[in-house]
């Protein structure tokens, strides 16, 4: 299965997406939408899941929730705005007794992918207004019940 992350668009959502993100069977978008007509683009691509983040309004968050758990391919993804750390996060997932295989976060505005207790923790860094680079970032991300890839693409608008 094929999946497409993006965070942080701020309201802003590159045109190039749409050409990266064609061939995903969904996307995750990890939170600070800006506005809901960012989901309702990306929903013209594939299905879409989406939390909020910090910067969301009260519309954003009447429509989405703040965390979303969702199975996919024997799998459980936490999509999750803001992780804090990936030690802190895993305490709170382990509180709740949720065992997430594959965290999905935002926030930083930084793509990163790294594994702590067996768990997967990406963030595609922010599609529109990146921290450390000077395009913005979004994944695609490839699993099934065994393998997990990923690729952070830089988008060219």
């Amino acid at each position: 299965m094929q999946i497409g992350i993006i965070s942080d668009t701020h309201n802003v959502l590159p045109k190039s997406v749409f050409k990266y993100f064609k061939n995903v069977e969904h996307i995750f978008h990890a939170g600070d939408i800006g506005n809901l007509i960012i989901l309702d683009d990306l929903k013209q691509i594939a299905p879409v899941t989406a939390i909020y983040g910090n910067i969301d309004d009260g519309k954003t968050k009447k429509a989405v929730p703040s965390i979303k758990f969702k199975n996919f391919e024997s799998r459980l993804i936490c999509l999750v705005h803001d992780i804090g750390s990936v030690k802190n996060f895993s305490y709170e997932l382990f509180k709740t007794n949720k065992n997430a295989d594959i965290i999905i976060h935002g926030h930083t505005h930084r793509p990163t992918c790294e594994t702590y207790q067996k768990r997967i923790f990406i963030n595609p860094g922010s599609a529109s207004y990146p921290r450390t680079l000077s395009n913005g970032t979004i994944a695609i991300v490839d699993f099934d019940k065994i393998n997990f890839s990923h690729e952070f693409i830089k988008l060219e608008d």
